[in-house]
């Protein structure tokens, strides 16, 4: 993570306001998902919009949005 940080290349600071869509916020606001609106705000500012994470709720609660994939971890890594 360290290199990342220090690679200007790699590394991109998102310090504006985003924009979600609005399934996005709606799915969101289902259950106790409010605290992983940074996740999106984050990969709304990147071409591929991958959200990569342990969290198989999440993964569930976010399928089928075409905007982003949100990928368990594990089945990311079995791809990468």
């Amino acid at each position: 993570m360290k290199f990342i940080l220090q690679d200007s290349k790699r590394c991109i600071f998102v310090d504006e306001d985003c924009s979600l869509e609005e399934i996005v916020i709606e799915r969101l606001s289902e259950g106790n998902y409010s605290s992983d609106t940074y996740l999106f705000e984050a990969a709304s500012k990147t071409e591929n919009r991958i959200i990569v994470t342990t969290d198989d709720k999440l993964c569930r609660q976010m399928n089928n949005i075409a905007t982003y994939n949100v990928v368990n971890l594990t089945d990311f890594l079995k791809q990468y």
